[in-house]
């Protein structure tokens, strides 16, 4: 599954295997509120009509439950 992301930039486009898109799916199904940190190696920028995109070389992908604080009294 390619994705890709808008920053001020430019568009970074990470190529994510099945097994880690599905880890992605699986956290938007299960948990009400999460957070995912996408990492990997910057690679080629790649002009485009919109703009510069930069390819995400080995990209990684972790997705964590974002549990809410407790209410303080």
């Amino acid at each position: 599954m390619k994705i890709g992301i808008q920053t001020d930039n430019a568009l970074v486009v990470a190529t994510l295997r099945p097994k880690t898109w599905k880890k992605l799916t699986k956290a938007n199904s299960d948990w009400p509120q999460w957070v995912a940190a996408l990492s990997g190696t910057l690679g080629a920028q790649v002009p485009t009509d919109q703009g510069p995109a930069i390819i995400l070389q080995e990209p990684n992908l972790q997705v964590f439950e974002k549990k809410p604080k407790p209410a303080t009294p």
